[in-house]
């Protein structure tokens, strides 16, 4: 794959991965609203079971976005570098037909 081509996919890449990671932090602006919701509610005539359930769901929502969350910046980062390398390489070899 030549060096253009290959910078263009990771810039694929990179742009897929920004767009999950908005999409998690929508996840947990969402998190964020409905725990705001479930304190508001607890200062209600809430029973402790129906709160607890909430709050159990809420925990699993909040992980399930926080691992999706860090694997898409890890998968952004292994991009970048990859993208870096692939950058330096057409670099030096635009450098070396230069110089001949």
């Amino acid at each position: 794959m030549g060096g253009a081509a290959h910078v263009e996919v990771h810039d694929g890449a990179l742009t897929a991965g920004a767009r999950q990671l908005e999409s998690a932090a929508g996840t947990l602006e969402g998190l964020a609203s409905t725990l705001a919701g479930l304190c508001s509610r607890a200062g209600e005539a809430v029973g402790p079971s129906e709160l607890a359930g909430a709050l159990a769901g809420l925990g699993t929502d909040f992980s399930r976005a926080v691992g999706t969350g860090g694997a898409v910046v890890a998968e952004v980062a292994e991009q970048t570098r990859q993208a870096v390398v692939a950058y330096r390489t057409l670099e030096e070899t635009l450098a070396g037909r230069w110089a001949s």
